[in-house]
């Protein structure tokens, strides 16, 4: 199962601009037939695109760089507002951790010893943020039969989940979502499996959270790090150096291409007549 087919059975509908992210982080090609609406930043100009037509459009005035056909351990997402970026750290997450659980043993196929915790890491600002996108993840998810037959135990910053093999041994769970701040300490030491770094820019140690997740994320076979940056704010040095490596998967736009329906025209039209400066920065470009 893709993650577009994932997506699509857990009822998230994708906007075009999150449906090619998404493509491009899992190398997977992009449609040249079908044609979609593409809207401007004010979403009162329109035109129909494919979607390969798309990503050399918001290549001209945002940013996509991948890999052809291949699936990035590392993406940067540079979007702004009402993008979608929560959903997306979701959606992820989701389809990387039943993609563990629909495994008899996630810890034989990674190469690890038997019950040894693998974990998925978000990592924001601070903890209220890192636990609200931990509670975002299960009102997304909770519904469903594969969450709620591997679902152990859980508080407001963790949650366990048991594997086949853990079901069938009797033991907890030994896969773990952990939320915490970026200053955290319990951030370091995990069989690391997924990990985001959310608004990058207000992180003081992106760089060394980024030098302790990676190594354990990159020997897992689909291990996934998603840095989000707030794209309406300089760049720090570590995020200009991570864009510069070859192996990352990086997209800029502006959130009608992210997310058409986030908004509406009569909304973004009031937004531009209140604060056009403000409203360049943080919706258009």
């Amino acid at each position: 199962m893709s993650i577009l087919d994932f997506a699509k059975e857990h009822g998230i509908v994708l906007g075009l601009g999150q449906r090619i992210f998404l493509k491009s982080i899992y190398g997977i090609p992009f449609d040249d037939s079908e044609k979609i609406t593409v809207f401007d930043p004010t979403k009162i100009f329109s035109k129909e695109m494919t979607e390969k037509e798309a990503t050399e459009f918001i290549s001209a005035v945002g940013f996509l760089r991948k890999q052809d056909g291949v699936e990035s351990k590392t993406s940067v997402l540079n979007f702004k507002r009402r993008s979608g970026t929560t959903m997306m750290i979701c959606l992820v997450l989701g389809y990387e951790l039943k993609r563990l659980l629909d495994m008899d043993n996630p810890q034989e196929a990674s190469r690890l010893p038997a019950h040894s915790i693998l974990a998925a890491l978000l990592s924001c600002p601070t903890t209220y943020q890192a636990n609200m996108l931990l509670d975002n993840f299960k009102h997304i998810f909770r519904g469903y039969k594969w969450f709620l037959d591997h679902k152990d135990r859980e508080n407001e910053s963790s949650i366990s989940f048991k594997t086949k093999n853990d079901i069938s041994k009797g033991v907890k769970g030994s896969i773990i979502l952990i939320s915490k701040s970026s200053i955290s300490k319990k951030l370091r030491g995990h069989n690391c499996f997924f990990a985001a770094i959310d608004e990058d820019t207000y992180h003081k140690n992106d760089k060394a959270l980024f030098q302790a997740f990676y190594p354990s994320v990159s020997s897992f076979e689909h291990g996934k790090i998603m840095v989000v940056s707030t794209d309406w704010l300089p760049k720090n040095e570590f995020l200009s150096s991570l864009e510069m490596q070859d192996d990352v998967c990086e997209m800029e736009a502006y959130s009608a291409f992210m997310n058409p329906n986030s908004m509406r025209s009569e909304d973004i039209l009031m937004e531009i007549k209140r604060n056009r400066k403000g409203f360049q920065l943080e919706f258009g470009y």
